[in-house]
C-alpha cells in the first residue's frame, strides 16, 4: 500500500511518501523541491512494536442427560464447563511457565492465498462466499498485504497453533459442517492419529499445516470460532527502536464452545508446552491461585 501527501509553502513543495509492507514495516519518504528544482530527500523507516497473535478459549460443556430439563440441569452445567489451558515452557521467554489458552504468532501461510483454494475444494463454495462481515475493525496495513481477510488468517493461525500446542484439531469438511457435529469430532476418528503423526511437522514448519489439511481432505474450522476480544500486551518499559522480536502482541481472542461427553484427547508438545488439559474451570483457577 502506498500513500503519498503533498504540500506548497513558500515555493517549496514538500511530498510525502508512505510505503507499507507485508511484516507491518512503513518506509516513510520526505522529497523537498524548491522554485529552481533543487531537491532534497529523507527517509524513516517505522515498524510496530507488536506481532500480530491469535488465541482460542476452548470451552466444553457436558450434554443434557437422558430426561434432564434445562432447569434442572442449570446448575450442574455452569459449573461442570470445561476449559483448555496450556502450561508454557520455563525455558519461554514469554510468560514463562504460565497457564495460557492456547496460540501465538500468525504466521505468512496463515493468510496465504493457497488456502482459498482448499477451501473451495473441500466446501464446495468459494471462500468468499463462506464468511461474514468480521466484527473486528483491522488496519490498512493488514487488509491490503494479506492475501486472506484477516478475520479468516487470525482464526487459521489460532487452529493451527491450538493443533500445535494442544494436539487438538479444530477442522471440518462439508459433511460434518451440514451434519451439526462438534467441530473436534475428528479428536475420536483415524484421520486424527494420522493428523498427530503430523503434528512435528507442523511444528516445524508451520506452512505444512496445509498440506496435512490437504491430505486429510479438512479445512479449519473457522465457523466453530467466535469473535470474543482484541487484546494489545501494554508497555511495560520504553522501547527507543522497533526489536527484531517485539514481546508485545495484538492479539484477536475466539471462543469455540462445544456441547459434549466426549473429552478430546490433548497432550503438550514438550517444547513450548509442558501440559495441555481440558479441565473444569475451578480447578484450573485453583491452579493458577496455587502457583
Amino acid at each position: 500500500m502506498t500513500s503519498i501527501g503533498l504540500l506548497l509553502h513558500k515555493n517549496w513543495l514538500y511530498c510525502t511518501l508512505v510505503f507499507y509492507t507485508h511484516k507491518n514495516i512503513c518506509l516513510i519518504i520526505l522529497l523537498v523541491v524548491s522554485a529552481n528544482y533543487v531537491v532534497q530527500a529523507e527517509y524513516h523507516i517505522i515498524m510496530t512494536f507488536w506481532r500480530e497473535a491469535s488465541t482460542v478459549i476452548f470451552a466444553l460443556r457436558p450434554c443434557l442427560a437422558v430426561g434432564a430439563t434445562k432447569l434442572s440441569s442449570s446448575l450442574s452445567r455452569v459449573t461442570d464447563y470445561k476449559i483448555l489451558m496450556v502450561k508454557r515452557s520455563a525455558e519461554s521467554q514469554f510468560m514463562p511457565s504460565k497457564l495460557v489458552f492456547p496460540g501465538g504468532v500468525v504466521q505468512d501461510t496463515d493468510h496465504s492465498g493457497d488456502w482459498n483454494a482448499l477451501f473451495e475444494k473441500v466446501m464446495g463454495r468459494a471462500l468468499s462466499d463462506l464468511i461474514h462481515q468480521p466484527s473486528f475493525n483491522f488496519s490498512n496495513a493488514l487488509l491490503n498485504n494479506w492475501t486472506l481477510p484477516p478475520d479468516v488468517a487470525y482464526r487459521i493461525c489460532a487452529i493451527r497453533e491450538t493443533f500445535e500446542e494442544s494436539g487438538l484439531l479444530l477442522a471440518t469438511n462439508r459433511d460434518l459442517l451440514s451434519s451439526g457435529k462438534p467441530a473436534v469430532v475428528l479428536s475420536s476418528s483415524a484421520e486424527l492419529q494420522k493428523a498427530a503423526d503430523q503434528r512435528q511437522k507442523v511444528e516445524q514448519k508451520p506452512e505444512y499445516f496445509l498440506q496435512m489439511c490437504k491430505d486429510l481432505d479438512v479445512v479449519p474450522d473457522i465457523w466453530a470460532l467466535h469473535d470474543w476480544r482484541n487484546w494489545l500486551t501494554p508497555v511495560l518499559q520504553t522501547v527507543l527502536e522497533p526489536l527484531t522480536k517485539p514481546k508485545r502482541f495484538n492479539t484477536m481472542f475466539y471462543m469455540c464452545c462445544v456441547d459434549s461427553d466426549d473429552i478430546p484427547h490433548t497432550s503438550a508438545d514438550n517444547a513450548e508446552t509442558t501440559q495441555a488439559e481440558v479441565s473444569v474451570v475451578y480447578v484450573v483457577l485453583q491452579c493458577i491461585y496455587n502457583a
